[in-house]
């Protein structure tokens, strides 16, 4: 549980873009969080930011050579490949027959060098190993630090697609030793270290159970750093034990992991640290050598994919490619950066090309030629092909995401591999077609624009990924990030199977201790309905906005309303999706949520605010979705439509007793949505203000013997996922 349980796209009313992932889904009861070696060197612009003419072509005999019609750019020594194993790919001999007749030995083997992790994904024989695991409830594997490791189902998983699938999943796991490296160019030798020193017979057992629980973090992270707050993660105390030999193997690396000042953080966010050199102090491995001063007035002719080294006084960029031979028509490109690594996902993709849709096939082919040649408009013919991409199953591979990078320039890598979700696309199309009588329930004229009808999400399910989309993933996607600025229209996939495991996982959690036999009867029944129907109806009618009244002409809504915009508009957002369920067209379209599951989503609603308000620790709600969240309740509260009754101190098994008043809570969200809606529509602040006076904390004594319930719950602050071909 925590504090984003109810956030929208990184926390504000519009659309946010992934590669740019969206860091939660509003949902009630969800929390979804959420980017040595050299390669070509452009020194054209290096040299005009340093002021420094151009190198000359590097001897050939050195391992370089100069590339014809490539003046004055120079090839840099073959990259040494990264420290650990390596995943490899035994690709069948069959690859041209029909997919439903691939060969049923085939396998791929996949050395993963973290534990815990499978030894193989296997297609034909293991097909039915696949489709069991896709079918495994969603629910809390193991928890590492703050975050629960969470099954990923996937419903109706077509069998016949499990091949293809299995060829992407390699390619996915063969990009994870790039994530790792762009985190840390520490982390293979820190990794291989510590593997090694677990395995000596004097190693204390609480030493080596807390070094393996070490590892998993990094497994999680990408990293040794925190995947979402970028510091480093937090050696175990019992871990410490390997500190003495580590530091006589290596010395740096031991320092590097037992004192925490030495290169605390991965990243700065998105912005420069105007106090200092920001890139001196981190530990990521985007930048080598570099100051803030060097790039002033640099051209990067790569900024997405490739690393920044300073190096004899200029400016290099290590391209992130593979490299490709001279032909007819085709210009060779140097090897660069990560190139085997490339190189390995690359021989993943032409597999699963083989065996491919078509749009899936071109994506593919289009992602070789970017990973071959880097360049600008491989990219950008990758990100058309991928905006092509249909049912059954897409992919997404590159390097995405920018937020490791305090320039919001560097991509991580990622890959991410989802097929569709019909059930979710179904009740899509469906709403879609109730959608006038939905609109009409409002109390206030409401229409979709047809950019908005436009730009809705295709639902998928997940079924493997890494980097910036493995093992946390986010709950959207929107691609590509330059779709702005190249004038065209980007996409959103929706991963319907993550919200509906954080649902189903947060449900486990807090049925455990806080709910009654009542809840336990109703919440299985209902859950992956009202999971789908509150993406649906918060996609189509909840972000519809409010129209402005006169007393907002010319003035500018979030600047009247000043800090109470944002718990505003997820107040608005919560109440218009719980008001649309209890209308008769919300039925047409999902049939199944009768009377009883209203009851459900209202205790599940009152449920989660009350172990929101037990996590609470300062003296006031200072979370704008808490924030929204408590004022719905406490109003329903003051109305008597619901109540909740905690038990006495030092109680940690009782059940907390909520009664809710179904006719009741329906009429008080009504009325409160009403008054949101000419809150908004006349920019009330003062109003505002007293609405939000409802989001205020019960006294001391009250608080006492929740704060202690939800201590004894083991609640979490984030999510990772064991997805079906990417096991955790």
């Amino acid at each position: 549980m925590t504090s984003e349980l109810l956030k929208i796209r990184n926390g504000g009313p519009s659309r946010t873009r992934y590669g740019r992932v969206a860091a939660a889904v509003w949902s009630i009861g969800l929390a979804v969080s959420s980017c040595e070696v050299v390669g070509e060197a452009t020194a054209s612009s290096a040299s005009r930011a340093l002021g420094e003419r151009p190198l000359a072509p590097v001897n050939a005999t050195s391992g370089s050579a100069t590339l014809a019609g490539e003046s004055g750019r120079v090839a840099e020594p073959t990259p040494a490949p990264l420290s650990g194993t390596k995943p490899t790919l035994h690709v069948p001999p069959t690859l041209n027959v029909p997919l439903a007749t691939a060969a049923p030995e085939t396998v791929i083997a996949v050395a993963h060098p973290l534990p815990p992790s499978p030894a193989v994904l296997s297609v034909g024989d293991g097909v039915a190993a696949v489709l069991e695991r896709s079918r495994r409830p969603a629910t809390v594997l193991r928890t590492i630090d703050r975050y629960a490791v969470l099954s990923l189902p996937v419903r109706e998983l077509d069998a016949t697609r499990v091949p293809l699938l299995t060829y992407l999943a390699h390619a996915a796991e063969a990009g994870r030793p790039i994530a790792w490296d762009q985190s840390s160019a520490r982390v293979r030798a820190l990794v291989a270290a510590v593997e090694a020193l677990i395995t000596a017979t004097d190693v204390p057992p609480d030493a080596r159970a807390a070094a393996l629980e070490w590892l998993s973090a990094v497994r999680l992270s990408n990293g040794p750093y925190d995947a979402r707050a970028g510091d480093k993660l937090v050696v175990p105390e019992a871990m410490t034990a390997l500190r003495a030999p580590l530091t006589a193997r290596d010395p740096e690396l031991a320092r590097f992991l037992f004192e925490p000042d030495v290169l605390p953080r991965r990243s700065a966010g998105s912005s420069l640290d105007k106090g200092g050199d920001v890139f001196s102090s981190l530990g990521g491995n985007l930048y080598v050598g570099v100051t803030a001063e060097a790039l002033l007035g640099f051209e990067e002719r790569f900024p997405r994919n490739s690393r920044l080294v300073a190096r004899d006084g200029r400016l290099v960029e290590e391209v992130y490619r593979t490299g490709r031979l001279a032909a007819a028509d085709v210009r060779p490109s140097p090897r660069g950066l990560y190139a085997e690594e490339l190189g390995a996902v690359s021989q993943g993709l032409r597999a699963a090309r083989v065996v491919a849709p078509p749009a899936l096939s071109a994506y593919l082919d289009a992602t070789i030629a970017a990973f071959e040649t880097g360049d600008a408009a491989s990219l950008a013919a990758a990100d058309d092909a991928w905006l092509a991409q249909a049912p059954p199953v897409a992919a997404s591979f590159g390097f995405v995401e920018t937020d490791w990078d305090p320039r919001a320039r560097k991509g991580r890598f990622q890959a991410l591999v989802v097929v569709d979700d019909t059930v979710l696309r179904t009740r899509f199309e469906k709403t879609l077609e109730a959608l006038p009588s939905l609109i009409s329930a409002l109390p206030w004229t409401a229409t979709m624009a047809p950019e908005d009808r436009a730009s809705l999400p295709w639902p998928v399910q997940a079924v493997a990924g890494t980097g910036a989309t493995g093992p946390i993933l986010p709950a959207e996607i929107t691609l590509p990030n330059d779709a702005e600025e190249r004038g065209i229209a980007a996409r959103t996939w929706l991963l319907g199977n993550v919200v509906r495991a954080v649902d189903a996982a947060m449900d486990e959690l807090t049925l455990r201790t806080f709910a009654s036999a009542e809840d336990l009867a109703l919440v299985p029944r209902y859950r992956e309905a009202l999971s789908d129907a509150w993406v649906v109806l918060d996609w189509l009618v909840a972000r519809l906005p409010v129209p402005r009244g006169p007393e907002l002409a010319g003035r500018d809504p979030a600047v009247v309303l000043k800090e109470l915009t944002t718990p505003l508009d997820f107040l608005k957002r919560t109440l218009v999706i719980l008001h649309l369920l209890a209308q008769p067209a919300a039925r047409s379209v999902f049939p199944e949520l009768d009377d009883d599951a209203l009851r459900a989503l209202y205790r599940r609603v009152v449920r989660h605010e009350t172990i929101l308000l037990g996590r609470t620790a300062s003296l006031r709600i200072e979370d704008d979705h808490h924030k929204a969240l408590r004022t719905l309740v406490a109003f329903l509260a003051d109305r008597g439509a619901l109540r909740v009754d905690l038990p006495a101190a030092g109680d940690t098994t009782t059940p907390i007793q909520y009664r809710v008043d179904v006719a009741a809570t329906r009429d008080g969200i009504a009325e409160l949505l009403k008054e949101v809606a000419r809150i908004l529509a006349a920019g009330d602040y003062t109003a505002a203000t007293t609405l939000f006076e409802h989001a205020v904390l019960p006294d001391a004594e009250a608080m006492a013997p929740l704060r202690e319930r939800v201590r004894a719950l083991g609640t979490h602050d984030a999510y990772a996922f064991d997805m079906v071909l990417s096991p955790f």
